[in-house]
């Protein structure tokens, strides 16, 4: 959110102080930035599936996660 805020809101800023072409720039870098942010959130998101996987099938723990939060990722709440 702080990412759309800040770089969209700040390139509609540069493009009414008749700043185009920073208001560009400042676009596509916010742009670039969402794409790493996803494709982050979406890599570790797989790794913690990876764990909740291998405690279900092998009820093996990874010292990467805490044991209670693999242990209880599928109960209620």
């Amino acid at each position: 959110v702080l990412v759309i805020v800040a770089g969209f809101g700040g390139a509609i800023l540069l493009f009414a102080n008749d700043l185009a072409f920073a208001g560009l720039a400042v676009v596509v870098i916010a742009a670039l930035l969402l794409a790493l942010l996803a494709v982050l959130q979406t890599a570790l998101s797989g790794i913690y599936k990876a764990a909740v996987y291998l405690y279900a099938a092998e009820h093996e723990e990874t010292p990467i996660f805490a044991p209670e939060l693999v242990r209880t990722a599928f109960n209620p709440a």
